[in-house]
């Protein structure tokens, strides 16, 4: 079952790659979230897929980010204000994730 979020810890979500349910957003596998790539400029849907993502974020029905072959990937493609500000928190809760785990390594 997809855990509900609101902006403020959809980032949790994210960098545990947790199937979640968020305002205007939803994560999980390809079974759960789809592989429509809405608004997805056709170099990234092909890219996507040939990461073949084991998680995938969307805002609307559009893939923002997913972890794939290659690790995460967050496509610079601007979209809505509210699209961008989701990029923006799946960013910063990956860059943090990693931060986080390089730090508890060298301890």
């Amino acid at each position: 079952m997809a855990r509900r979020v609101t902006h403020k810890n959809l980032g949790e979500a994210v960098a545990a790659r947790e199937s979640f349910v968020g305002p205007s957003s939803r994560g999980g596998s390809i079974a759960e979230v789809g592989t429509e790539t809405g608004h997805l400029p056709q170099e990234h849907a092909e890219a996507m897929r040939s990461q073949n993502p084991s998680y995938v974020v969307k805002s609307y029905n559009t893939p923002v980010a997913w972890y794939g072959e290659k690790g995460w990937v967050v496509p610079d493609v601007k979209y809505s204000r509210t699209t961008s500000r989701l990029q923006g928190g799946i960013r910063r809760s990956i860059n943090a994730h990693f931060a986080d785990a390089h730090n508890s390594a060298r301890e």
